[in-house]
């Protein structure tokens, strides 16, 4: 069941924070939730990124892109901060595992998960 539909049906207005672990299929269901991106009712998204995106061929551009397009800043995730910045050909590693997309205009917290 879409996201959409999901968040729809269940009368969600917003969700604060997305936890994605879904094996390669992340951006399933971010396509899933285009309406809710769309629109900004989503303030946080953790989603994986590692070897199993070459075979979903969905590539850590292809999120940056995508979550960017949206008004998301995206980082790479650590025990104790997240590693906002541009993306870099450099960063197509494979190697993840998570990331962190927030709403660029959640200033305060994009300053707390920084560290």
């Amino acid at each position: 069941r879409p996201g959409d539909e999901y968040m729809s049906a269940s009368g969600t207005t917003r969700v604060h924070l997305l936890k994605i672990d879904t094996e390669g299929a992340e951006h399933l269901v971010l396509s899933g939730l285009a309406k809710a991106l769309a629109t900004h009712r989503i303030d946080l998204i953790q989603f994986e990124y590692g070897r199993v995106n070459i075979l979903s061929r969905f590539l850590l551009k292809d999120y940056y892109d995508l979550l960017s397009d949206h008004g998301y800043v995206v980082g790479k995730l650590y025990p104790s901060y997240v590693d906002f910045r541009a993306y870099e050909l450099k960063d197509e590693d494979f190697l993840g595992p998570n990331y962190v997309a927030c709403r660029n205009d959640l200033h305060e917290l994009i300053e707390i998960l920084r560290g």
